[in-house]
């Protein structure tokens, strides 16, 4: 029972000391252990850790220690309990654990170590998968340098590793430090390091504490992307952007030593054959052993790159006379014309190259491979399995080109394009039987610039859409007011190239064009050439009949000049066959052209084809035409290429 009760005692349980006085002590204040009886240095006292139950939802925490009540002869009279309001001090205590334990998860989930260092960046403290990623137990890391870890280790001195020494020196913080190491099993290890200095109140440095996280795989797969990025996926050969990169090292380092850079630009001749009649796994195997060949032949120095197709690019350095671009160049072309074995099947092939060379042909990789290309053609030219340099005549013919496409974007939008019409004459009665509209470019800083020039470059920048549009739109417009002003309906042929026959809406935007004019299918004849029938798209057939359905007439352009002519003439609805003007020109000198013009008339007419002679310039070429029997002329004899108005002053009186 109490017999004494100080006044913080009542303060603490809210006991009046009247009323505790005489009480039992569980009855005057309840309490809960919080934690296990501590020990104490003091024999026979107990020191506990309390939770003191105030009223309902209250409490404190409280430190108890009780000690045994004996009197002078030791003999026990009671207890001696002393208590202590910690409940600050438990939450403090509390928190602390807590942040310890945020901080611990933090360690152990942001980072896989957790470590820290002394002011001699010796480690002092490393937690979490340190086996792992530093390679040692962790009793043998504490006390040691990085650099003591993994002295046997080569260090890469790049710019990052120089900046990161220098932030270690001025004792800054740093992040995203790359470090990398090789495990005993040759593999490499990659880890990103961050870490900030340490100094106490007096702003002495203590040292660094920071986190590693393994990146060893995020590593290595951007090292595949990156290879993937620069090498050709089949033969794994430098593409195009590494091929650049390279030649600009080289060209850098013979800037600085005095030497010649060659690039040979390398170009399989008919590749194309052996994918279309062999499939594309063979063309696919073909050109890993060429990859394969051409490395054998080359030097260490050299470099051999793939860009795209059956086109390779070598470069040669440590040049010093052109000669040896020449002799290395043969030989690789000599190397390749032996026969390769692919799947048991013996396949030959030869290869055209191209050479320019530093400094000579240019300073600038885009414009050595460029020229390089343009060489590749004339080689080709030259009846393939041939190597040719870049010439000032061939930079002059590509300065030419480049301007060409150049001014050629926008000059339908400036104005700049027109048609001209020339008559198609028929021989029987020379009356008027039709027109061809015909593309004029006339540019004010290139003049007169030719169809057979800017036309294959429209054709190949996609620029023939909107131009071949304009020439349909154009020609219909033609139409209307000729068949306003009364004069003689006769049908306006245009040109239609392969990559408008490849536009599945073709034959539906002709037919709303002629609808929107009111105009039938027969006043417009469409003049295909045999590169349009050989895309072999489904489109250009469809496309062909459905024309023909609409009434339009369709004419088959310089007959006799391919190979599958005679096919396709039964093949599609064609109305109209146009002989070349290479048989034309020669019909009046040589009996087989006359011969062979003979036989196209004869057969057209049994085919109940109309027969037009393009390109003819002289009155005995009009006779041999009428003796044959040709239905229709076309030529400067009949009339040159007109305006609209000389066409109208010359044919309006018919």
């Amino acid at each position: 029972k109490i017999q004494r009760f100080n006044a913080l005692a009542e303060m603490l349980t809210g006991v009046s000391r009247e009323l505790a006085l005489g009480q039992p002590v569980d009855q005057v204040y309840r309490t809960e252990a919080a934690e296990d009886a501590s020990l104490s240095r003091h024999p026979g006292v107990e020191r506990r850790h309390r939770l003191l139950l105030l009223a309902p939802g209250r409490s404190l925490h409280i430190a108890e220690s009780r000690s045994r009540w004996k009197d002078d002869r030791g003999r026990e009279l009671g207890w001696v309990i002393l208590f202590r309001d910690i409940t600050e001090d438990y939450r403090l205590r509390r928190e602390l654990r807590e942040s310890e334990s945020r901080f611990q998860d933090f360690a152990d989930t942001a980072a896989d170590l957790y470590w820290e260092m002394d002011a001699e960046l010796r480690f002092t403290r490393v937690s979490g998968k340190v086996r792992f990623l530093m390679g040692h137990e962790p009793e043998f890391v504490l006390g040691k340098t990085r650099q003591e870890l993994y002295a046997g280790q080569p260090i890469e001195h790049s710019e990052h590793f120089r900046r990161h020494i220098e932030m270690l020196e001025k004792r800054q913080p740093f992040r995203d430090f790359i470090a990398s190491w090789r495990w005993e099993d040759g593999g490499m290890r990659y880890v990103s390091i961050s870490g900030r200095p340490l100094f106490d109140d007096q702003g002495r440095f203590l040292g660094y504490r920071g986190v590693s996280r393994d990146i060893t795989e995020s590593k290595q797969a951007e090292e595949r992307l990156r290879h993937q990025a620069l090498h050709d996926q089949l033969t794994g050969l430098p593409n195009r952007s590494l091929i650049l990169d390279r030649l600009e090292q080289l060209i850098a380092l013979g800037r600085r030593n005095g030497q010649q850079v060659a690039v040979l630009f390398i170009d399989l001749d008919d590749f194309k054959k052996i994918n279309d009649s062999l499939g594309h796994e063979t063309g696919d195997r073909l050109l890993l052993d060429v990859a394969d060949r051409l490395q054998g032949t080359l030097r260490h120095c050299d470099s051999v790159g793939r860009l795209g197709g059956d086109e390779f690019i070598v470069l040669i350095p440590d040049l010093e006379q052109p000669r040896q671009i020449l002799d290395l160049a043969d030989k690789l072309r000599k190397s390749l014309l032996e026969p390769f074995v692919v799947d048991g099947r013996e396949l030959q092939v030869s290869a055209s190259i191209g050479i320019t060379s530093f400094p000579e042909d240019g300073e600038e990789p885009s414009e050595l491979l460029r020229k390089a290309d343009t060489a590749m053609y004339q080689a080709k030219a030259r009846g393939r399995n041939a190597c040719a340099f870049f010439t000032e005549e061939m930079n002059r013919s590509l300065q030419r080109r480049l301007e060409v496409e150049e001014r050629l974007l926008g000059a339908l939008e400036r104005g700049e394009l027109f048609l001209v019409y020339q008559p198609k004459i028929e021989l029987s009665t020379a009356r008027l039987a039709g027109f061809e509209a015909l593309l004029r470019w006339n540019n004010p800083q290139l003049g007169r610039v030719s169809p057979e020039e800017f036309i294959p470059l429209a054709e190949n920048s996609g620029q023939i859409i909107p131009i071949g549009d304009f020439v349909l739109q154009q020609a219909l417009d033609f139409i209307c007011r000729w068949q306003e002003r009364g004069l003689p309906a006769v049908p306006v042929a245009i040109n239609l190239s392969p990559r408008q026959f490849r536009q599945p809406e073709l034959a539906s935007h002709i037919a709303e064009s002629l609808d929107r004019r009111d105009l039938p299918g027969s006043v417009l004849e469409l003049e295909i050439t045999e590169g349009v029938l050989l895309s072999g798209h489904e489109t250009v057939s469809q496309s062909l009949r459905e024309l023909s359905r609409q009434g339009i007439l369709l004419a088959m352009d310089d007959f006799g000049t391919g190979y599958s002519s005679l096919g396709y003439l039964r093949e599609f609805p064609f109305d109209v066959l146009k002989i070349d003007r290479s048989f034309i020109n020669g019909i009046e000198e040589r009996d087989a052209d006359r011969e062979l013009v003979d036989a196209v008339v004869a057969m057209a007419q049994r085919l109940k084809l109309r027969v037009v002679a393009e390109g003819v310039e002289k009155p005995e070429q009009r006779r041999l035409l009428q003796e044959i029997g040709c239905d229709h002329v076309q030529g400067w004899l009949f009339g040159k290429p007109m305006s609209e108005q000389e066409l109208q002053q010359r044919f309006g009186a018919q």
